[in-house]
């Protein structure tokens, strides 16, 4: 590349070490936007890099490497937002379940509330409900 002329872009300036230090950090966005810049000055300049020697199939497989990151790259993106939205509904799911529960625990001390005071305060609570559903589960294990 040092020997090529007339370059559009100089050789320091090429994209090589850039793409190098990205992908050392491991930092793949940045790796994938590195790519893209190399090989636009490969398209860009390859006319000369072939005429000092530069294979084609070279700058082929950046491209597919570049297409393969672009592709995981969207793919992670995909998993992501559907981990994001299965975390909402699951957040609207318990709170749905906890609204049931505030129901339950009000109409269970109210139902107790002349009759059983003690049962009354301490059995329609969510630390009791939660001790109840821990030792079922350890019963069933």
């Amino acid at each position: 590349m040092r020997r090529a002329a007339p370059l559009t872009v100089p050789a320091a300036s090429f994209g090589i070490k850039e793409v190098r230090q990205a992908r050392t950090s491991g930092d793949m966005e940045r790796l994938e936007a590195k790519l893209n810049t190399l090989l636009q000055n490969l398209d860009a300049n390859q006319a000369a890099l072939q005429a000092k020697g530069h294979p084609i199939a070279d700058t082929q497989a950046l491209r597919t490497l570049y297409t393969d990151l672009t592709q995981d790259t969207t793919l992670q993106d995909l998993h992501q937002t559907s981990q994001q939205s299965a975390t909402a509904d699951n957040i609207n799911t318990l709170n749905h379940l906890y609204a049931l529960m505030q129901e339950v625990m009000a109409d269970g001390k109210s139902l107790y509330a002349r009759t059983d005071k003690v049962k009354a305060r301490t059995n329609y609570t969510v630390r009791q409900l939660l001790k109840r559903v821990r030792t079922e589960r350890e019963e069933k294990l």
